[in-house]
């Protein structure tokens, strides 16, 4: 008989693991985006573009919506963060997406960006960003 010990779990525990079997990838995290369009946008934004995870450990940027007035090219999103924390900064680009394709302008940080905001808040019932 041959003894292996056991170690303290490798995985994080709690509300932000994920389980073994779920990988989490640029498919997962299209599908969020998909969900969140259904969901928040009416499927007003496009589907045709790429919703990816870039970034390092260390970097500042959470996430960015690439795009000009009229035009989304795509999101990228940093993967050193947990799930609800991705799911938080997809949905804050997908509202630039919404300024870029739907409002056709530039997508700041202004008046409509910070209601758009808050009524997103309203309707997920809790920490904007989650899945209600």
């Amino acid at each position: 008989m041959v003894y292996i010990g056991c170690g303290p779990a490798k995985r994080k525990h709690g509300p932000d693991s994920f389980p073994a079997q779920h990988k989490v990838d640029d498919d997962w995290l299209m599908a969020q985006y998909i969900k969140f369009n259904l969901k928040y946008f009416d499927m007003n934004l496009p589907l045709d573009v790429g919703i990816y995870f870039r970034g390092n450990k260390n970097g500042s940027r959470l996430g960015t919506a690439w795009g000009r007035a009229g035009y989304l090219r795509g999101i990228t999103i940093n993967p050193y963060m947990s799930k609800n924390s991705v799911l938080a900064v997809l949905l804050h680009e997908m509202v630039h997406a919404e300024q870029y394709v739907v409002r056709k302008t530039d997508g700041d940080h202004g008046r409509w960006f910070k209601s758009r905001c808050r009524e997103l808040t309203i309707l997920t019932k809790s920490k904007y960003g989650k899945i209600s």
